[in-house]
């Protein structure tokens, strides 16, 4: 062990141990997620076990240590790559540094349904008949012991081993079927903190691998790929998710804000889709009164609206630099394409029911809200089956279902509670298009009314 040339640096939390210089990659084991506590003789004593240390490099950060080492035969570096490795009780994930420096999607495969007694060089030795494996890993639950989650990815040393052991969609182990699919290529990134005159920027470069390594009786490996690999200061991706947190937080809160006057303003609808059309105009009135009161419609109303829909853009605009930045696409999620749908569904509503009938020019003269009857001024516009009826029943169910749908999915997180969201929103729309169908039976002509409603409405057009 005196023999072993040691190595230990403290870095920031941004930086990576990938800027040196490296000539043997096929001997090379990166181990990340290293206890804060773990000293070098406890990573010699463990890796020397599997064959014998060469060099060995340890970077501390304010939360983890990550070691560099190299063996002196390639093939022990493949068997520690191939293996779950425990080093002072803690699961830390030791792979070749090759498969460090860029993504191997093109290579890997992802094994799910793998039984709890199999390790992962287990695994490895099943899928040999597709091909030489170079790294396996399964997935571990770190709350309970070491108890296996049954699924995990393996890495081949050639795309065509992977892509036939994903045909072939299956892998016996122990008796049961294992289900076997391609990850793909994909992108990775690796830390660096570049400056040109002091400011920081993302390029992309091309790297040109050539890996040969020893595979014993096989004869030679040979790796020859081009492989994207984007340079990006993780201390911008670290200030920006930061940012997106606070904005998400923003958003929660405005949205809390605003989903309790859509909560009240949703109850005469649903009083008026089962017939209750008098006890919805009370309703209706006895809610304007609050509403309608000084700075509580700006505050209550408009500003957490407002609030709400500047974060997510803003957040957005976060999410594609962070996206841009990892070199990986953000896509909008439905419950958040459901909020962009309402945006200006809800402004179109609010122009119609509050903004132009408070116009004082003839023939409106600023309705009031006992003339802005809410049955008899909806009723209006569906009485009869024309394009106004169809387009004020289409955008009000539509206005209904999507604002359910988009704050209970926003306050139910997961995939149940999202089909929850759903099956919750379909009723309530339900429940405003019965209640349109009721308010236009019941609709009853008011001479002095019906010009200033034909007026509000052909405001916009319609």
């Amino acid at each position: 062990m005196s023999d072993i040339n040691i190595k230990r640096e403290a870095i920031s939390q941004s930086y990576k141990p990938f800027h040196h210089k490296h000539k043997h990659f096929d001997r090379e084991i990166l181990v990340e997620g290293m206890s804060m506590r773990t000293k070098e003789e406890s990573v010699l004593r463990y890796m020397s076990q599997f064959g014998a240390v060469d060099t060995l490099s340890i970077y501390s950060s304010k939360r983890s240590q990550t070691a560099l080492l190299t063996l002196t035969d390639a093939e022990h570096a493949r068997q520690i790559s191939i293996r779950d490795h425990w080093i002072d009780n803690k699961r830390v994930n030791a792979r070749l540094y090759i498969l460090a420096l860029a993504s191997g999607g093109c290579l890997t495969v992802n094994i799910d349904g793998i039984p709890p007694s199999i390790p992962a060089e287990g695994v490895a030795e099943a899928l040999k008949c597709f091909g030489r494996v170079i790294h396996a890993s399964i997935k571990h639950n770190s709350n309970i012991g070491r108890a296996s989650k049954g699924f995990g990815v393996f890495c081949f040393d050639c795309p065509d081993s992977a892509k036939d052991a994903a045909k072939e969609g299956e892998l016996m182990l122990e008796g049961q079927k294992a289900k076997v699919s391609y990850m793909g290529r994909t992108r990775n990134t690796f830390g660096a903190d570049s400056r040109v005159g002091g400011v920081k920027f993302l390029t992309r470069i091309k790297v040109a691998i050539n890996w040969n390594i020893s595979c014993g009786l096989c004869g030679v490996w040979n790796i020859n790929k081009h492989l994207d690999i984007g340079m990006s200061s993780s201390r911008n991706i670290e200030r920006m998710s930061k940012w997106s947190r606070r904005l998400q937080r923003v958003q929660t809160y405005s949205g809390v804000a605003f989903g309790g006057f859509a909560l009240q303003h949703t109850l005469p609808a649903l009083l008026a889709s089962v017939g209750q059309l008098e006890l919805s105009e009370q309703v209706v009135m006895i809610e304007r009164a609050v509403y309608h009161s000084p700075y509580v419609e700006v505050v209550w109303v408009i500003g957490s609206i407002s609030v709400h829909v500047i974060a997510g853009i803003l957040r957005r605009v976060v999410l594609k630099k962070t996206a841009k930045e990892n070199n990986t696409q953000h896509t909008l999620t439905t419950q958040q394409k459901a909020g962009w749908m309402l945006t200006p569904l809800l402004t179109t509503h609010y122009l119609i029911h509050r903004s132009i009938p408070s116009l004082d020019t003839p023939p409106i003269r600023s309705l009031s809200p006992s003339e802005l009857s809410y049955p008899h001024f909806v009723g209006y516009a569906v009485q009869a089956l024309t394009p106004r009826a169809v387009i004020s029943a289409t955008a009000l169910t539509a206005l209904s279902t999507l604002t359910v749908y988009h704050s209970l999915a926003g306050l139910w997180r997961g995939k149940k509670n999202a089909r929850t969201a759903l099956r919750c929103s379909v009723v309530n729309g339900v429940s405003v298009l019965a209640a349109l169908v009721n308010m236009g039976r019941a609709y009853s002509s008011v001479s002095y009314l019906e010009p200033r409603y034909e007026a509000v409405y052909g405001y916009l057009g319609l």
